[in-house]
């Protein structure tokens, strides 16, 4: 089946070529996905509980706590994007990526523990609920992602990310910290609420980008680039909301 327009602009899809499949070639589908995305998925859990576990017990050596989380972020930063212009390498940078994040995700959620308990275990389950709702709401047609729709979202979560950085290098180079980032106030709470919705937001482009691809006759191969993609919008989601949890905590 030929791409429509609307596929066309999904970032993974218009790099599958314009070549049609031959008869031999096995196409993506849903279910494919789904089995991917929970591998990728126990791969994260894993491997947060082994370094949870590791720090916990006092056997991960506290002078790497800071250089393993942020190696762990850059790697996990540099295979997201690598895979975005490289698909096909989701087979293997996938579950890569998946262990640098359960390895950053097991730190920072031990650490948040030790200072607020249990703050962890709520932010999984709601980020668990946020998924399914989503699902829900985006199956039963209640949110529609059109063409406006998705432009939107990515735009703003392009100028997050940007926001990001600079609040990183402003802090790494410059000593200060961006105070609502981290402060509890009004103004800090809204921020982490309005992001937490973006995160949100686009598992629904997560989820019609599976369909487009299912659409489009795209290989099996891409299913692993798509399940990355559900489980990036995840660990996003997932710091998200213990971030918001904390500021309410405070």
């Amino acid at each position: 089946m030929a791409p429509t327009s609307t596929v066309s602009n999904n970032p993974v899809l218009r790099r599958i070529g314009t070549a049609a499949p031959t008869a031999a070639t096995v196409p993506m589908t849903v279910a494919g996905t789904v089995a991917k995305t929970a591998g990728l998925l126990g791969l994260v859990v894993l491997t947060a509980g082994a370094s949870w576990w590791s720090l916990g017990s006092g056997r991960f050596p506290p002078g790497l706590l800071l250089p393993v989380m942020l190696g762990s972020v850059v790697v996990g930063l540099a295979l997201a994007i690598w895979i975005s212009f490289r698909p096909l390498v989701a087979r293997w940078a996938g579950p890569l990526y998946a262990i640098c994040q359960g390895l950053m995700l097991g730190l920072v959620s031990a650490a948040v523990n030790a200072e607020y308990k249990g703050l962890p275990l709520m932010a999984v389950g709601l980020t668990a609920g946020t998924f399914w709702a989503m699902l829900g709401a985006y199956r039963s047609g209640l949110i529609k992602v059109t063409d406006r729709f998705r432009a939107i979202v990515v735009g703003l979560t392009g100028g997050i990310a940007i926001f990001y950085l600079i609040a990183i290098g402003v802090q790494v180079f410059g000593g200060f910290t961006i105070p609502f980032l981290v402060e509890s106030g009004p103004l800090a709470i809204g921020f982490s609420l309005f992001v937490t919705g973006l995160a949100a937001f686009n598992l629904l482009l997560d989820f019609r980008s599976i369909e487009e691809g299912v659409a489009a006759g795209a290989p099996a191969d891409y299913e692993w680039a798509f399940a990355t993609g559900v489980v990036i919008t995840l660990v996003w989601l997932y710091l998200e909301i213990l971030r918001l949890l904390r500021k309410l905590r405070r």
